[in-house]
């Protein structure tokens, strides 16, 4: 057996734990009535990550978490304390997919992305930055009337190998790429991929020892968008050591020390929740075969 279908294996294996763990937490979350709007958010979207890389279980669940979303969200919000204007809006919108595929309607997150798709809108082309809320909005039937401009070298906001020292541009430049490949649908222009794959593969081990695992996460993602995740050797490193921090119960992060003193309220929701859909997004994108969160019918997939 090769090594690629062992770590294939052995990342369904831990997405399917992950996803088992979520439900576990959030349910009873939900029926203390603890779980926070961004709670909800980020269980729909795990639910959704782990239905896309194959898991049975989070099927039926996906249904069942969209309707509870949809009313946390409307209950909340507008005048509420859920404003989707604080929240990441590519996490808003693929909810709002979600939720849409499941026939769900949800106001307060429907004005939200007219509002988003009017920001768009206008006589010049949208900024590749913006190119993951033009193709979520485009998944949701909303598609901006302005097209997208292709992403150039000059747009990045610092030169590539001083992202090693930039840290304020890293977040910056995962951004962009992310929006330039629509969430890696499109691959991006040769010249950024090859200015980028080397200094962005070596800060996502740079994130991994510092035991900075979201920032990882989205590094590693961000190796994905760019097409380099199987070259080279630090995407497989990167993994390897992200399934190794995958807990007995299924979530991710060994973070006693980190928690100790720090006032958090419910370490398992506001911490290890985020934590773990954005684990099982990494893993997905890197290693489950054909993995999108878009639908591959708006945007043909080419891997």
């Amino acid at each position: 057996m090769s090594r690629t279908t062992l770590v294939s294996q052995a990342v369904g294996s831990a997405i399917e734990a992950a996803a088992a763990w979520l439900l576990d937490i959030a349910e009873r979350a939900h029926a203390a009535d603890e779980l926070r709007p961004e709670g909800y958010l980020g269980v729909l979207l795990g639910l959704q990550v782990a239905t896309n890389a194959g898991v049975d279980e989070a099927v039926e669940p996906l249904a069942r978490w969209s309707l509870r979303t949809a009313a946390r969200l409307e209950a909340d919000g507008p005048g509420g304390t859920f404003d989707p204007f604080e929240h990441d809006p590519r996490l808003v919108l693929l909810d709002a997919l979600t939720m849409t595929a499941h026939d769900v309607p949800c106001g307060v997150v429907s004005r939200f992305a007219a509002e988003v798709r009017a920001a768009l809108d206008g006589p010049e082309p949208v900024h590749p930055a913006f190119g993951a809320e033009h193709a979520l909005l485009t998944a949701l039937g909303r598609a901006p009337t302005a097209p997208m401009r292709p992403l150039r070298l000059a747009d990045l906001p610092v030169a590539p190998f001083d992202l090693l020292v930039a840290e304020s541009a890293r977040r910056r430049v995962t951004d962009l790429v992310a929006g330039a490949t629509r969430l890696g649908q499109c691959p991006p222009p040769r010249s950024v991929r090859a200015a980028l794959r080397d200094v962005l593969g070596a800060l996502t081990l740079q994130a991994f020892k510092d035991y900075d695992l979201v920032r990882g996460c989205e590094l590693l993602r961000t190796l994905r968008y760019l097409r380099v995740h199987h070259r080279g050797e630090e995407a497989g490193y990167a993994v390897s050591y992200l399934l190794s921090q995958q807990r007995a119960d299924g979530r991710f992060g060994y973070l006693s020390e980190e928690l100790a003193g720090r006032p958090v309220e419910s370490p398992d929701l506001q911490v290890y929740l985020p934590l773990t859909v954005s684990a099982i997004w990494a893993l997905a994108e890197t290693s489950v075969s054909g993995f999108s969160l878009l639908p591959t019918d708006e945007l043909a997939l080419r891997r």
